[in-house]
């Protein structure tokens, strides 16, 4: 069995799961068989934060595909890393799409999936001044 043809960002998983990012922002889990469920996007945009990231897309033209978020190596920082910003002209192995509202992520799964502070079910908001704000996402309740 093959799996549907959603983006060059697909990966077969370990136990024959495919996991794509679709081009509208929603990921995809196919398993063998008709059922097809959809799966929530790993990183959540705020309107105010898709419409300045679109404009910022826009004002690059054609030159930039996308704005990609990744970790970067920052020894001062409690963690030893930060997220970093930057265009992007095409998509790397291994990376997930988001979009919306005409804004379009190429995230690194390191962003994501970082065991301590990475993105996965996070909220991105930004303000005109460009300041970028990482909204956790909710606790499960669990006591420690």
């Amino acid at each position: 069995l093959n799996p549907p043809p959603y983006s060059s960002a697909a990966v077969i998983t370990p136990g024959g799961m495919f996991r794509g990012a679709m081009h509208t922002g929603v990921a995809v889990r196919w398993l063998a068989g008709p059922a097809r469920r959809a799966m929530p996007p790993s990183l959540k945009l705020t309107g105010r934060c898709a419409k300045t990231l679109a404009a910022l897309l826009e004002s690059k033209g054609d030159r930039v595909s996308a704005i990609r978020i990744k970790m970067v190596n920052d020894w001062s920082s409690t963690t030893g890393f930060t997220f970093g910003m930057e265009f992007a002209e095409s998509i790397e192995p291994g990376e997930e799409v988001i979009e919306q509202e005409g804004a379009r992520l190429y995230v690194e799964a390191s962003a994501l999936f970082n065991t301590e502070t990475g993105l996965l079910g996070s909220t991105l908001d930004m303000d005109e001044t460009l300041e970028l704000t990482i909204i956790p996402p909710p606790s499960k309740g669990g006591s420690r």
